[in-house]
């Protein structure tokens, strides 16, 4: 039985829900898109833990890669990197790397290339990391 309140993720090999306080994941763990352990699949679900998010978790988006937003609106994306879609230069894997640095994320969408943020200025004031 799942949680109330539990949001979905479909990724292409993988699949995710998030609830106000956790992130569950389950699938193939190529490029270790689920954990930091190389176990090749989880046919259940396990609770994510990677250190680098320790906000809650508010909205993910995955397929060979996974990128999250969490609660202080920070996103972060890890997981097979081979054409750079989770952080430049591209390597075969990447543990959670922030994104969007310097905005506010309000939303992202992955592809198995690719990786899109919506975001807004952190503040009037500061400038835009590119």
């Amino acid at each position: 039985v799942w949680p109330a309140g539990l949001r979905l993720a479909l990724g292409t090999a993988a699949s995710c829900g998030v609830t106000t306080t956790t992130l569950y994941c389950w699938g193939d763990n190529r490029g270790e898109l689920l954990d930091s352990t190389p176990t090749a699949a989880f046919g259940t679900a396990i609770e994510v833990t990677r250190t680098e998010l320790t906000l809650a978790v508010a909205q993910v988006a995955l397929s060979r890669h996974a990128c999250a937003i969490l609660a202080d609106a920070t996103a972060y994306c890890w997981g097979p990197n081979q054409v750079a879609q989770v952080t430049s230069p591209s390597s075969d894997q990447e543990p959670p790397v922030p994104v969007g640095v310097g905005v506010s994320v309000t939303g992202v969408a992955v592809g198995a290339e690719h990786t899109c943020l919506a975001t807004t200025p952190a503040s009037a004031s500061s400038p835009v990391a590119s």
